[in-house]
């Protein structure tokens, strides 16, 4: 099984960029985009500052796939 995500959807729903996200969960820009194209792991701070600051549940965001 993978651990995929939808932060990008979920973020340009949103109509956020990747820097006023990364702002709002404390994180750089450039964390946002690694786990947005899935070359990093988010931490579970990193992973529950970003779903504060986008008001979704871990697991909308994060998901397995097999």
């Amino acid at each position: 099984m993978t651990l995929r995500n939808r932060l990008r959807e979920i973020r340009q729903k949103r109509h956020l960029s990747q820097q006023q996200l990364a702002e709002l969960a404390g994180a750089s820009q450039q964390t946002i985009s690694d786990i947005e194209t899935e070359r990093r792991m988010p931490s579970i701070y990193t992973v529950m500052q970003l779903s504060k600051a986008l008001n979704v549940n871990v697991e909308t965001l994060f998901y397995w796939e097999e």
